[in-house]
């Protein structure tokens, strides 16, 4: 194959890589908006309604945790992809085509940044723990509100 169409393949392998890279980040932005949909909609039960037991405000945690876990895969995804990116990126620079066109195996990649890509290094993440923790701290501060005020 002749090295413009080389090239030109290798583009489009970059972009089939940015458009999955593009669908994790959208993905992780439509949960972080699910959790507030979540919390919120608990809140407003709560205060529609007062007659209903403020263990509601509690609600919201486990939602949460599950939700929060869904996101940190979908950020080491997202990462995984990024080192993908990046090393067809040094590729097409260094003319070296030790990459296959269109090869989505991340596994050399997982192996090289491992620590970098365990859950707890993800988890502490800005974009994960001061969203998550910052909801949850807040279900449990109303909880505790509502529990010294009213004598739940």
């Amino acid at each position: 194959m002749e090295k413009d169409k080389i090239i030109d393949c290798k583009k489009e392998h970059l972009k089939m890589i940015q458009n999955i890279i593009i669908r994790m980040n959208s993905n992780s932005f439509t949960l972080k908006g699910m959790v507030v949909l979540i919390v919120t909609a608990c809140f407003g039960i709560y205060t529609a309604n007062t007659n209903i037991n403020a263990i509601i405000l509690l609600l919201p945690i486990i939602p949460i945790i599950i939700v929060c876990l869904l996101d940190m895969y979908y950020l080491v995804l997202e990462k995984k992809f990024r080192y993908l990116y990046d090393a067809v990126i040094l590729d097409i620079q260094n003319e070296t085509n030790k990459i296959q066109l269109y090869d989505m195996s991340l596994k050399k990649y997982v192996k090289k940044n491992y620590k970098k890509l365990s859950f707890f290094n993800v988890f502490c993440s800005n974009s994960i723990w001061l969203f998550y923790v910052l909801f949850m701290i807040l279900s449990i501060a109303i909880y505790f509100v509502v529990y010294f005020t009213k004598g739940v």
